[in-house]
């Protein structure tokens, strides 16, 4: 398990909280939408990430943050 694995999650939950804001989209440019929906169908294209797995890559960044220099 290494530390980008803790990154991909960190990404994964912020793409997921764009994809859920519930702003209205007039609030968007059209190019903003049209990014939102690739987000969108990036997200459903990720495979399911499992509570051990996330444990897991929160566990090897905390002893990476404790361990720097």
């Amino acid at each position: 398990m290494s530390h980008h694995k803790f990154e991909d999650a960190a990404v994964r939950d912020h793409a997921m909280g764009l994809n859920t804001a519930g702003e209205p989209l007039d609030q968007f440019t059209p190019a903003q939408v049209a990014k939102l929906a690739q987000i969108s169908g990036l997200l459903d294209e990720l495979p399911v990430v499992t509570t051990d797995e996330e444990l897991d890559a929160i566990i090897v960044s905390l002893i990476a943050i404790r361990d720097r220099p």
